[in-house]
């Protein structure tokens, strides 16, 4: 234990890793706001939505349909009346937009009161989408019993027999999955707060502070050069190892909590509470979960994966970092991986051949908001896996391969030395032999200063912000039939 406290000592002890962790909370409090704004102004004001929402959650579910349905039909009316009074009175076509309630006095009375009160575009926009979220709240139960309806149906397809057993199996599991959902009733509930949270991606963030963290847990004692005398007696070997990956474990969690709870404590403030014992189906970006599960058990699990899939992530970077003398080459491989991992899994569609790539990456780990928001499997050969076993048994073997890599290395201080160098005179001597002014400076910014890296970390902080889960940025907008002969015609 007290080994342990000397080594969370030295880590918490210097300024670099505190200024790190503030950097971490500020950007991604940060990509939290500019993400709100972004998605405030390509939609609506989520503070008139929840208002209004408010008002209509204080009537029975019924009852508040219909006044939605009866005002979309009112607002409707309105824009046509608007359209009409626009075009001049030499149009021939104007009559096509004349409503016989634009000669009633009272209702341009009403009209004029209202548009002198409220925005006319904005109401709209906010009651078009209060409509389709109540009516998919009304209409889930349906929605459950079309898909199942579905599944039934696809059975007495001819396509049903050239499936293989696991894919049967997988399609007998999803059902009954869905029969489990027959009890579930979705609430009414604040989801534009926890889009907001779902729409920010911190992962790479984290993953990146990872790396931070076992260069600096690592790297400590042979900048000091203690790693000789640390490694000269069997305690030293074995404990001291342990006790920094111990180290590196513990303070990543503990950092990746703090990240992931004032993304929680700032949504709430800004947005309003969340209700977190409603169903996980309230929430319009995970109406198509088949899951019986609370929102609160629902998103836990998924931080707790995350986490686990951060330090696995980490270990493994601290596996290379011990693999080669020269440490800019861990760094290099590891930001690769990362980067191919990243690409595969947005490129790669669900039905593509090479859909084994997309789940089995880095990137796809850390995903846990996509992997365990459906029921998937990975079928290569007739072999079928589900995802989530998927998921465990990925992270198990990168786990007990980068313990195993980290131990031996320590112990043996042993190395790969690699004679190949980046030669970056031989490379300007090549390609840059005539340079003018510009060029030169430009050279000297991205190559000999490094430049390139810091647009490295550039990238890193943009695709934390623009890789967002698919069914927040569609807002999902679709309906249970045709969400449904699409995953029949998909699966043929």
């Amino acid at each position: 234990m007290k080994l342990l406290y000397k080594e969370f000592s030295k880590l918490w002890n210097r300024p670099a890793l505190m200024l790190g962790v503030l950097l971490l909370v500020a950007i991604n409090s940060g990509l939290w706001f500019v993400s709100t704004s972004i998605q405030q102004s390509n939609t609506y004001n989520y503070h008139n939505y929840n208002a209004l929402q408010s008002y209509y959650d204080t009537m029975p579910i019924q009852d508040a349909m219909d006044s939605i349905n009866n005002m979309v039909v009112n607002l409707d009316l309105y824009q046509q009346y608007e359209r009409y009074q626009s075009i001049p009175d030499a149009i021939p076509n104007k009559v096509e937009y004349f409503d016989d309630a634009f000669n009633d006095y009272e209702f341009i009375q009403i009209y004029q009161s209202y548009v002198d009160t409220y925005d006319l575009h904005d109401q709209v926009k906010l009651h078009a989408a209060l409509q389709t979220y109540f009516q998919q709240i009304v209409d889930y139960q349906q929605y459950v019993n079309n898909v199942k309806d579905n599944f039934q149906q696809l059975k007495t397809l001819p396509v049903w027999s050239l499936y293989s057993k696991g894919k049967q199996q997988y399609y007998d599991d999803l059902d009954l999955l869905y029969s489990q959902l027959k009890d579930v009733t979705p609430v009414i509930t604040n989801h534009l707060g926890f889009e907001s949270v779902l729409s920010i991606n911190a992962t790479l963030l984290l993953s990146l502070f990872g790396m931070f963290l076992v260069l600096s847990i690592f790297g400590l004692d042979e900048t000091t050069k203690m790693d000789d005398l640390l490694l000269m007696t069997e305690k030293g070997r074995s404990r001291t190892t342990f006790n920094k990956v111990l180290v590196l474990v513990l303070t990543l969690s503990g950092v990746a909590l703090l990240v992931y709870g004032l993304e929680m404590v700032l949504t709430q403030l800004m947005q309003g509470e969340i209700s977190w014992g409603v169903p996980v189906q309230s929430i319009p970006a995970l109406y198509t979960v088949p899951f019986q599960a609370t929102l609160g058990q629902w998103y836990l699990q998924i931080v707790l994966k995350r986490i686990l899939a951060l330090v696995t992530l980490s270990l493994l970077f601290g596996a290379f970092y011990h693999l080669f003398s020269n440490k800019r080459y861990s760094i290099y491989l590891f930001i690769t991986l990362l980067g191919l991992s990243v690409f595969a899994f947005i490129m790669i569609t669900d039905t593509a051949l090479l859909v084994w790539l997309k789940y089995l990456n880095l990137f796809a780990l850390l995903s846990t908001h996509v992997l365990f928001r459906q029921h998937r499997i990975i079928e290569l050969f007739s072999f079928v896996i589900s995802v989530p076993i998927l998921f465990l048994a990925v992270n198990v073997v990168i786990l007990a391969g980068a313990l195993f890599t980290i131990f031996t290395k320590r112990l043996t201080q042993k190395r790969f030395v690699f004679k190949f160098k980046l030669r970056f005179v031989k490379f300007k001597e090549l390609f840059f032999e005539h340079l003018n002014l510009f060029r030169f400076e430009s050279y000297k910014l991205f190559v000999m200063q490094k430049g390139w890296a810091i647009l490295l970390i550039v990238a890193s902080l943009l695709g934390s912000f623009f890789i967002k889960p698919s069914a927040v940025i569609k807002c999902w907008r679709a309906n249970a039939n045709l969400q449904s002969i699409m995953m029949i015609m998909e699966v043929c």
